[in-house]
């Protein structure tokens, strides 16, 4: 009879610790702030992996575009060697553009928007690599000095500004395999000028045409060009402002000397 009540005692002993484990565990799961705890947690912890991820793809396409650009650059330089060197001609590349600027005598006549012979031949080099550069955009600005044009073609520097551009778009698009739907053409007349125009100097750099291959919303502010700024001296240039790029270019050739023309 003892023995029988202590085999009782003894599963009594071992039934308790059971069900207070139980009940505190059923207690617990019930508590209204700790199930939504632990799933809050397991929702940051997805979100943080997610976001990773995309981090990582982004980091990825960013690197791919450089590539592009860096294959389009190096492409650009050794077909047009003989214009980089004498300096007509000057190639940049940033971390998400490239930018290609122009002295406008390889490619116009004074006060004229119809494109040489020799400015036919380099613009045709030049579509062949931007016909390969996939997923941008193609700007194209043409800029004056302040000397003043009066034609019946031409009333002032805004129209020869936007001719020019918009003759170099239809070559490229026409003869240079480039399709239509990627250009825009911008005339900036002598308003974002690169020296000043006070100087025979100064107005030969400023009578430029630039190409900029960037993304779809540069319009929006999203990238620039450094040569398309607002005036001579406006401070750091942005990555996020039209007329800014960035700080400064991945790679660059020799900037057109300052001589008069």
């Amino acid at each position: 009879m003892r023995g029988r009540l202590l085999k009782v005692l003894m599963v009594v002993l071992v039934l308790i610790p059971v069900g207070l484990t139980a009940y505190l565990a059923n207690n617990l799961y019930h508590r209204k702030g700790v199930p939504e705890a632990l799933e809050n947690l397991t929702k940051q912890l997805f979100r943080s992996k997610a976001d990773e991820r995309k981090a990582e793809a982004r980091a990825v396409e960013l690197e791919r575009k450089t590539q592009e650009l860096q294959t389009a650059y190096d492409a650009l330089v050794a077909d047009l060697r003989g214009e980089v060197d004498s300096r007509d001609i000057r190639v940049r590349q940033f971390r998400e553009k490239l930018e290609i600027n122009f002295v406008d005598k390889i490619l116009f006549a004074s006060g004229s928007a119809e494109i040489t012979p020799r400015g036919r031949e380099i613009l045709r080099k030049v579509g062949g690599v931007l016909a390969k550069v996939k997923d941008k955009s193609i700007y194209v600005v043409g800029h004056t000095d302040s000397n003043p044009i009066h034609s019946a073609l031409y009333p002032s520097n805004w129209e020869l500004s936007t001719a020019r551009s918009a003759s170099v778009i239809r070559f490229l698009s026409e003869s240079g395999g480039v399709t239509p739907e990627r250009f825009t053409a911008m005339g900036r007349a002598f308003y974002q000028p690169v020296a000043s125009n006070a100087t025979p100097e100064g107005r030969h750099e400023n009578r430029r045409v630039d190409i900029i291959v960037a993304e779809v919303p540069l319009l929006a502010g999203e990238t620039g060009s450094e040569s398309m700024r607002g005036t001579v001296n406006t401070g750091q240039p942005s990555e996020h402002d039209l007329t800014g790029g960035q700080a400064a270019p991945i790679r660059e050739t020799a900037p057109q000397p300052a001589a008069p023309p």
